[in-house]
């Protein structure tokens, strides 16, 4: 989590920062699941509106490391969607794309559940 970018983008509100950091956070296993279970029904569609919803909150809250995958994510699952022809191929092609913005969520979410973004918001704020 990039503390600075996320008050940037909350008009240098740092209260209104940590409250969409805050519920961002907490959306995250939300995410999680719901690309699992897109994944698992082999909905490309359902998985390209879930990524793109989960990017642009990256975006908009300073996560430039789950933003990286999720626009990776995003890219591969357009591709996908393009390649109408081959959907079984477009699919395996892009499951490790997805397992690795899974993974990012979930390291995300360790990160977070860390006191670590405690102490670095505390660090910023003292700043």
């Amino acid at each position: 989590i990039n503390w600075p970018e996320c008050i940037k983008k909350a008009n240098n509100d740092s209260g209104l920062a940590k409250d969409l950091l805050n519920y961002f956070i907490a959306e995250l296993p939300s995410f999680e699941e719901q690309i699992t279970q897109a994944s698992q029904n082999k909905d490309i569609k359902e998985l390209h509106t879930i990524v793109h919803k989960l990017h642009g909150g990256c975006c908009y809250i300073g996560a430039p490391y789950l933003r990286k995958y999720s626009l990776a994510a995003n890219a591969a699952i357009k591709s996908a969607l393009n390649n109408e022809n081959n959907e079984k191929q477009s699919f395996e092609l892009l499951m490790p794309v997805i397992k690795s913005l899974q993974d990012a969520i979930m390291e995300t979410i360790r990160y977070t559940s860390s006191n670590k973004l405690e102490k670095l918001m505390q660090i910023q704020n003292d700043e």
